[in-house]
């Protein structure tokens, strides 16, 4: 059995206050015996030998539980050794009479069944099998009585199966021969069977001290080491032999730590689980455990100490932090983006670095937002048919959606997510990563674009219809607003001339003054195009003074 910490600390404490009761009905036992003995012992009777013995059986009946009147039919002379006559006397030492508590201890109904028998009929088997060895007993006392010439009293224990007794004689001598005696018995199974649980209860203290696998020490408040177990020696590389030598100062690596536990200990007379470092003897450094009661123990307060090692522990929590360390870094750090939704208000309740950073928002303006905040009006409805699935089965594989950034852009996400479940297994957050795979699906849409648009050149009728087809392609492959083409004319103010166009245009291509002259007109992107014979790119229209004679034409249609 391995008991540690706490529950060790339960057990023998319970040990100890059953020690602590049985010692203190043991002690009651024995001075109430001691007080009853010597007052048989002192009390002087007067009067007639009628009266001596009234007044005698009124003491017994109030204060004796057995008394019983013994004749001997061959009295023993004091003037003769007594171990000459001792084999005769209890062959010849008969009932002559008994009190009522005696008959009923015994478990005879009336006086006739004792009246006039050998009182060695009366002994128990374990009585009879001593023989000799009992009357040596008695012997001792008729020595003292002949050697003293007092009344003696001497306390005999007499086992049966279930009654143990003790038994004070006293002797009445005349013309120097013992006639007769007075016995006198006090029930003491109660002691006995407490002596025999006092006994089993501490072998069952010092089995758990000797062979439980925690290390247990008693030491004084000074520190000095009274007593220890093989699992301490064990622990601390050290002989249990040379640690009672030791103070157990000596073991801790911050002896501060020391202090705390007897501060804590005087002040709640316990302290439970507190952890520190000691040296063992081949200086290596461990993690302990510390468990320590104040205990009273032979009249003396004693700290009572379990520790267990709790090295391995430690070097897993060290593990763990390390773990948990690497896991936080990987995943604040991570190119994807993680967070994590609460599955009753759809909430983000946590997300990393790439969240904030892809979308333009900062953490505060994150947590505790809707998630469906985050996503772009064109992929809503379908985002939130995917949250209620995942809270019916706890998965999402491969959804590709769209998020929208703060500053109104938008990025194409392909969604995968795991559930988070309590102790009864119901969902209550997600794991939700979100990979930006827009400039895959870029890619794929440009690739889209050049097949149809070859398609387009191999299959087309007239260059009129493959100018227009290609618009329409572009339109509807990409994010583009609207397309047109048109050619640059020859004449006096090089205007460009709209030839067919997609998207929408709402009247633009009409209102728009477009040339590739060198005036305000011809120094937009159409224009530098032709002039330049490059590509234009412009990212803001906006900002960029070239867009200014077309800019609230843009506008309308953006």
């Amino acid at each position: 059995m391995v008991i540690l910490g706490s529950d060790y600390i339960k057990k023998l404490e319970l040990i100890e206050e059953e020690n602590r009761l049985l010692k203190k009905k043991l002690k009651n036992y024995e001075d109430k015996i001691k007080q009853l003995e010597t007052d048989i012992t002192r009390k002087e009777f007067k009067g007639s030998k009628a009266k001596i013995i009234e007044e005698y059986q009124e003491f017994i009946a109030n204060n004796v539980l057995l008394h019983s009147w013994v004749e001997l039919r061959n009295p023993i002379s004091l003037k003769q050794p007594i171990e000459d006559q001792v084999d005769e006397i209890f062959k010849e030492a008969y009932f002559k009479d008994i009190n009522e508590g005696g008959m009923v201890l015994m478990g005879f109904q009336n006086r006739e069944e004792f009246i006039g028998k050998p009182i060695v009929d009366f002994w128990a088997e374990e009585t009879r099998k001593r023989g000799g060895r009992n009357h040596i007993r008695y012997v001792e006392i008729l020595k003292e009585r002949s050697q003293g010439g007092q009344q003696v009293v001497k306390k005999l224990v007499h086992g049966g199966e279930d009654i143990y007794y003790a038994t004070s004689i006293q002797f009445i001598v005349e013309n120097d021969c013992i006639v007769r005696f007075f016995s006198s018995q006090f029930d003491i199974s109660t002691q006995k069977l407490a002596e025999k649980a006092a006994i089993e209860s501490n072998k069952r203290y010092q089995y758990l001290f000797d062979y439980s696998n925690a290390g247990i020490y008693i030491s004084k408040f000074d520190g000095k080491i009274v007593n220890a177990n093989q699992a301490l020696a064990n622990i601390l590389n050290y002989p249990v032999g040379e640690l009672l030598k030791l103070n157990i100062m000596d073991f801790y690596i911050n002896p501060a730590e020391r202090h705390e536990i007897l501060k804590i200990l005087k002040e709640r007379g316990q302290i439970k689980n507190f952890e520190v470092q000691f040296i063992t003897k081949d200086e290596e450094i461990k993690w302990l455990s510390v468990t320590s009661k104040i205990m009273k123990i032979d009249n003396e307060h004693l700290i009572l100490t379990i520790i267990t090692d709790i090295d391995d522990k430690k070097r897993l929590e060290r593990e763990l932090m390390d773990s948990q360390e690497l896991y936080q870094d990987l995943y604040d750090n991570a190119p994807d983006m993680y967070a994590s939704i609460d599955a009753v208000t759809g909430n983000v309740a946590k997300c990393n670095y790439a969240v904030t950073n892809v979308l333009g928002f900062s953490e505060e303006e994150i947590i505790n937002r809707n998630i469906f905040d985050l996503y772009h009006p064109s992929v809503l409805e379908r985002s939130k048919e995917l949250f209620k699935k995942f809270k019916e089965t706890g998965l999402i594989t491969n959804e590709e959606l769209i998020l929208k950034k703060k500053d109104g852009g938008k990025i194409d996400v392909s969604l995968n997510v795991t559930a988070i479940r309590d102790e009864e297994g119901t969902i209550i957050a997600s794991r939700s990563v979100w990979r930006d795979i827009s400039e895959s699906k870029k890619i794929k849409r440009v690739l889209e674009c050049y097949r149809q648009c070859l398609s387009a050149v191999l299959y087309a009728k007239d260059e009129a219809s493959l100018m227009q087809e290609v618009c329409d392609i572009l339109v509807n492959t990409s994010d583009y607003y609207m397309t047109w083409i048109g050619f640059a004319q020859n004449d006096k103010e090089k205007n460009i001339l709209p030839l067919v166009h997609a998207g929408k245009e709402d009247e633009y291509l009409e209102n728009i003054i477009i040339r590739w002259d060198n005036s305000e007109f011809g120094m937009g992107p159409t224009g530098m195009a032709i002039k330049t014979r490059q590509i234009q790119i412009v990212t803001n229209y906006e900002t960029n003074t070239k867009f200014e004679p077309e800019k609230d034409l843009i506008i309308s249609i953006v």
